[in-house]
């Protein structure tokens, strides 16, 4: 009897440190990362097409990705701000994707305080002028500060 209660007791302590080694810092780590969308218009291998690119469209910003210049346009939290600017892009013909990205909260919180102006703005042309900015906050996070 004692031999099987031994037992039991060394099951929970295994099983309580490998759940507490494998669970450890999960909701610190899900807290501090957040959604955004990314407009992007454009992947390029060569640098060259990416730049001719980004002279039809005055607010995108290329960053690099890998062996890839990818052309991006807007940046945002607000599923509202995505939807004004896919209307715009849809109503000109502009082929674009939004990309669904995780971000850490203190980009997310640089974000939201620009989208807090933005969120009444109607004009376009507004909301994309903002939006290099938004995209240089991104590039920054990314590692990414030189303009190309």
């Amino acid at each position: 009897m004692k031999k099987y209660f031994i037992v039991i007791i060394l099951a929970i302590i295994t099983g309580s440190l490998l759940g507490y080694y494998t669970f450890r810092g999960t909701s610190a780590k899900a807290k501090g990362i957040k959604e955004a969308y990314l407009v992007q218009v454009g992947v390029y291998k060569n640098i060259e097409n990416a730049q001719k690119k980004t002279k039809t469209i005055d607010n995108s910003i290329i960053i690099p990705e890998g062996d890839y210049y990818h052309v991006y346009t807007n940046i945002f939290i607000s599923n509202d701000l995505i939807k004004k600017v896919s209307l715009y892009y849809d109503s000109i013909n502009l082929h674009y994707y939004v990309k669904n990205i995780e971000i850490d909260e203190e980009t997310a919180d640089k974000i939201i305080e620009y989208e807090a102006l933005l969120n009444n703005v109607e004009d376009i042309q507004v909301i994309n002028k903002v939006s290099k900015d938004l995209l240089k906050i991104y590039a920054n996070y990314r590692g990414y500060n030189e303009e190309l």
